[in-house]
């Protein structure tokens, strides 16, 4: 696959950028091809390959035809859900049109630049597994007992029954993050800044 821009999503906020848009689709769209799962209207889950992504929607290659305006859920690996409407059909699939307002758009702008544009596994920086304890503050003022899976200069895998949607801005501790992914046991937070790990966190307490 080739690589997004890393300013792919980011510049889709640009005034001067939508004000000179030509056509009706004014947010760029990064081709990425990735088995998902979707769910619409609430119905048993089912097969699909995602086309294409931007900050508004995406494409699927999918067989059916639901219906334009169902609610559909979008199950990426390694990512989580994305909640939208069927906006349309073509010839080998469908488009669906993300629901949120611009708050919601920016952080997912900033989560999906964590997803495409992260590093190769052998440039990762290094994760610590852990098994402390630590306080997760969601944007709502709920503070949640979590347990570290591990932790990095970078982000953060949490043990958690609570899952803050993608996107959303969250307080780790005395750090700041973003949900970049659920996962089987919980989230992924990606830090604001790179974090000075202590002694204590690298080795697990």
């Amino acid at each position: 696959m080739q690589s997004p821009d890393p300013k792919a999503f980011l510049q889709d906020f640009e005034e001067n950028r939508i004000a000179k848009a030509k056509s009706g689709r004014r947010h760029r769209r990064v081709v990425y091809f990735q088995p998902v799962r979707v769910k619409f209207d609430g119905k048993r889950d089912r097969r699909a390959v995602l086309k294409d992504i931007s900050v508004r929607g995406c494409g699927l290659f999918f067989h059916a035809r639901p219906d334009v305006g169902d609610h559909a859920e979008i199950r990426i690996p390694d990512f989580g859900t994305l909640r939208g409407r069927v906006a349309g059909h073509f010839v080998d699939g469908i488009g669906i049109a993300f629901t949120g307002n611009k708050a919601e758009r920016r952080a997912r702008a900033d989560s999906l630049m964590v997803f495409l544009n992260g590093p190769d596994k052998g440039e990762r920086a290094i994760r610590y597994p852990s098994g402390a304890h630590e306080i997760m503050q969601t944007m709502q003022g709920e503070r949640i007992e979590c347990i570290i899976e591990n932790i990095s200069e970078t982000g953060i895998s949490l043990n958690t029954p609570v899952l803050p949607s993608v996107g959303e801005n969250v307080r780790i501790g005395k750090r700041h993050g973003t949900v970049v992914r659920h996962h089987q046991t919980g989230i992924g937070v990606h830090f604001s800044a790179p974090a000075q790990l202590t002694d204590e966190e690298k080795n697990g307490r």
